[in-house]
């Protein structure tokens, strides 16, 4: 039995019809998995009337600020997957000093929950590079009500929910995790060796870097250096200065030098640019009440420059912009009563600066 040009032409539209509606879906799926901001602007809203939420935001101002999440107990942090398209946050379990850890699509859809902790804080999570998995500090919780013990570093599979400790040795505490750009190594402080490890996740060698500050390393781009902040002593007097520390040899460079009238310095939090070249910190003249402020510096120290100079105004939590060109950061105006943070981006060409949100905290970006 032949067919005529009718059949065809019936089977032709029914075809078109077909790819029509698979675009679709295709097209909602994707809407559903990603947003179209992208970079953009993450931060926590501080809400005296209900629960802390994130939300996103513009950094050119053209989209109306957005609210991504609708819990019922404050979220504590958040990290954004590698590739943008996840953000991972914690919150608190109600009416406890636990939280659970939730994952979620970048435009707010999707959101579950990845672990439960109903006996202990699951807190700050760090994605590794594959996006497979993250790192996550656990604080046990031994009776209800108490308060949250020491931190250990454990993995959590985003796929599976599989989460183990990160080292055998269940006395190690750790915290602060970074983990380089090449996935290879991991960062982290050991209070109890009251300094810095760097772990090789491949070959499990670990070497220390004695360290009195307690705070986290940065990983330079290219996965060779880290850069950090330590406390140096010179009789009563101290600063608190910068270095960066070859991983491989171990050498290391200071970076920070005093300021122009003789005073130490207490600088702080140093990011890498993303292209390595240079470094932004936050500087304030030890021993002084002065707001910290925000500074770049050549990646071998040379060139340091201010780009902010209000002594009333604390900067900090600041981070680049994939670009390398803008800086994010929070602000905190010292002298005004019932001072609230604002997010804030800098252009560090121009040196011009404006408000992204307020009241708002912990800003970083969306990839």
């Amino acid at each position: 039995m032949g067919f005529s040009r009718f059949d065809y032409l019936v089977w032709g539209v029914l075809a078109l019809l077909v790819g029509l509606v698979t675009a679709f879906i295709l097209t909602g799926n994707r809407a559903n998995q990603s947003s179209s901001l992208h970079p953009a602007i993450l931060f926590i809203r501080p809400d005296n009337e209900g629960p802390d939420q994130l939300f996103i935001a513009d950094p050119a101002g053209n989209i109306p600020t957005r609210q991504l999440t609708q819990v019922t107990t404050d979220i504590l942090d958040f990290s954004p997957a590698p590739d943008g398209t996840q953000i991972a946050y914690t919150a608190l379990v109600s009416q406890t000093a636990a939280a659970d850890i939730w994952l979620m699509n970048d435009n707010g859809r999707g959101q579950r929950k990845l672990l439960a902790c109903p006996d202990a804080a699951c807190t700050r999570p760090v994605w590794h590079p594959d996006g497979r998995r993250l790192i996550y500090e656990r604080r046990s919780i031994p009776t209800p009500g108490a308060p949250p013990g020491n931190p250990r570093l454990w993995w959590l599979d985003v796929t599976t929910g599989e989460t183990v400790p990160v080292f055998q040795d269940s006395q190690l505490l750790g915290l602060f995790a970074a983990i380089s750009p090449d996935g290879r190594w991991l960062s982290f402080v050991s209070p109890l060796d009251q300094g810095i490890q760097l772990y090789n996740l491949e070959s499990g060698a670990s070497t220390l870097i004695p360290n009195r500050m307690g705070t986290a390393a940065a990983w330079s781009p290219d996965s060779s250096k880290v850069a950090l902040a330590d406390i140096l002593m010179s009789g009563q007097d101290w600063s608190v200065t910068l270095a960066t520390v070859d991983v491989n040899s171990g050498s290391a460079i200071t970076l920070s030098q005093t300021m122009g009238d003789g005073m130490g310095v207490d600088d702080s939090n140093p990011v890498w640019a993303p292209d390595g070249t240079r470094l932004a910190f936050g500087r304030k003249e030890a021993r002084t009440a002065m707001g910290r402020q925000l500074w770049l510096m050549d990646a071998d120290g040379t060139a340091a420059t201010p780009l902010t100079g209000e002594t009333e105004i604390h900067h900090g939590n600041h981070s680049w912009s994939p670009d390398g060109r803008n800086l994010l950061y929070q602000r905190y105006n010292l002298k005004e009563l019932y001072s609230r943070p604002a997010v804030w981006i800098i252009d560090t060409t121009t040196g011009q600066s404006r408000e992204i949100a307020y009241p708002a905290s912990q800003p970083a970006w969306l990839p």
